[in-house]
């Protein structure tokens, strides 16, 4: 059994502090697996409506942390689902970091069952590298979020950020960290930025006037935060030279036998490959990549041993440890200063610091 709790769920902060405890029997056959990598994975989701799941998060951590900060973007009502994974170290080769890949906006390995109910056993490999389940409800309230900055010092602020093609801020740290390169130094360089960008989109459209090429737009050159460099070429025509309007060669008598007459050139200057210089360098090829194999075979097969024998020893004194994370059938309470004192690290010291600051936008 995984057992979550948070601070005031039916009204929680966007900044959701999260803390967990796993009940002794979980942990017992942890150790009788010899696991050494436990992780817990969390899930955030919302039920829109029956037999239907929207996915809004996934987020993997180490057991022994005890404690994370969640941060939700939008108001509403979420589940925060978790289960304890680990990655393989048999012939499965399973590694816990691919439940957090995304294809397509989705996640690529399923976790909820065609009822849109979480089930870890719905993919083969997750089921049988995980183990418990435990679940939260929480009601993210909307006047808990940063209130957005006004439209202007919005644009000016994220405006080079936009210009690289990196997101919007998602709290008011963000925010703040870009103001200030926004109101320092940002003035110089984003005058010599559009300065830059206009004089070069004004080369490229010149470039193609001795050509005689067709629609070549000059826009970019005035409008140099909406438009890009390709948008001087991006609807170009034929060159008025080359082709009428309706795009006919005005002289396709000689060009098409000058073509022809070029490509046969090129065939017989460039012969094929001699065919036995290829089979001996593919030879040396797969010697060298074979010894190079066997050389790491045998560095892998010694790391592979080393690693065993230190886990062995680590193991008992790791789960001795973990015992802090186990239930003690009272309801924890998720604060910093009431983790136990080997918990109080220093990502969970900057993640309270940053909770109590830094306020995320809703979107």
């Amino acid at each position: 059994m995984i057992r979550l709790f948070a601070e005031n769920p039916g009204q929680a902060n966007p900044n959701l502090a999260l803390r967990w405890c796993v009940d002794k029997k979980t942990l017992d056959e942890l150790k009788d697996r010899g696991l050494r990598n436990p992780q817990l994975l969390l899930v955030i989701a919302q039920h829109p409506r029956p037999y239907m799941v929207k996915e809004i998060e996934r987020k993997l951590v180490p057991l022994d942390q005890v404690m994370e900060w969640l941060e939700f973007n939008r108001p509403g009502r979420y589940t925060i689902y978790a289960t304890i994974v680990w990655d393989a170290n048999d012939k499965t080769n399973f590694d816990a970091q691919w439940l957090l890949l995304r294809e397509d906006g989705k996640f690529r390995k399923e976790i909820f069952d065609c009822n849109g109910n979480f089930s870890r056993t719905f993919y083969t490999q997750i089921d049988i590298h995980s183990l418990d389940e435990g679940s939260l409800d929480v009601v993210v309230e909307k006047e808990f979020f940063a209130k957005e900055p006004p439209p202007w010092l919005n644009w000016w602020v994220n405006l080079w950020f936009e210009a690289m093609e990196i997101f919007k801020p998602t709290n008011q740290c963000s925010f703040r960290r870009r103001a200030i390169l926004a109101f320092t130094i940002q003035p110089i360089p984003a005058f010599v930025w559009v300065l830059l960008k206009s004089l070069m989109r004004l080369f490229a459209a010149l470039a193609f006037v001795p050509f005689g090429m067709r629609r070549i737009s000059f826009k970019p050159i005035i409008h140099p935060f909406d438009l890009c460099l390709e948008n001087v070429w991006s609807d170009i025509g034929p060159s008025v030279f080359l082709k009428d309007k309706h795009g006919n060669w005005h002289f396709s008598f000689i060009t098409g036998p000058i073509g022809r007459g070029l490509r046969t050139i090129w065939r017989v200057l460039t012969p094929p490959p001699s065919s036995e210089k290829f089979e001996r360098r593919k030879e040396q090829k797969e010697l060298k990549l074979a010894r190079t194999n066997s050389r790491l075979l045998a560095k892998q097969t010694r790391k592979q041993r080393e690693k065993q024998e230190r886990e062995q020893r680590e193991l008992m004194a790791f789960y001795e440890e973990l015992q802090d994370v186990a239930c003690i059938g009272v309801p924890l309470k998720p604060k910093f200063e009431l983790l136990p004192e080997r918990r109080r690290t220093f990502h969970l010291r900057y993640m309270d610091l940053k909770a109590k600051v830094c306020k995320p936008f809703a979107r």
